[in-house]
């Protein structure tokens, strides 16, 4: 008796809900214009492995940027994508023994001083090995470079 009261109250109203209520009026819809189907008969054939293609095959050469001099780099303007023509002056690596005299030298700003070190220390122009284009930086102007470490 338990079993049959338990069904009628847990079970069966539910399936009674789900049946009944408004049903929800389906809006036309356009039937798809007719299209044509051709069938024909399976036929066996060999396939073609080769394909044959007209184009222009170029070799892409990459070239990393580096200093045989260590350095701060300066006056280094790169960027992705830009330009460069071979021995294209791209920047300068300024050597660390003119960086500590011109630092030493700041406090007395003397200019016979400052001609002299630019006379005996110089400065070393960094130029792009090749006509190609900026793909990577790996070090940007004010950047202290080992020699051989690559700049871009």
């Amino acid at each position: 008796m338990k079993r049959v009261l338990f069904a009628l109250v847990f079970i069966v109203p539910p399936f009674l809900i789900a049946c009944g209520g408004p049903q929800a009026e389906e809006a036309p819809q356009e039937s798809p214009a007719p299209m044509s189907i051709q069938v024909t008969q399976v036929q066996q054939r060999d396939m073609a492995d080769t394909l044959h293609l007209f184009g222009r095959v170029a070799f892409v050469q990459k070239t990393r940027l580096a200093s045989q001099f260590a350095g701060r780099l300066d006056r280094f303007q790169l960027l992705p994508g830009d330009a460069v023509q071979k021995g294209q002056i791209v920047g300068i690596i300024v050597p660390p023994q003119k960086e500590a005299l011109s630092r030493l030298n700041h406090d007395a700003s003397d200019p016979q001083i400052n001609e002299l070190i630019n006379q005996h220390v110089k400065t070393i122009p960094l130029t792009a090995p090749v006509t190609g284009s900026v793909i990577a930086l790996y070090h940007h102007s004010g950047d202290v470079v080992q020699a051989g470490e690559a700049i871009a």
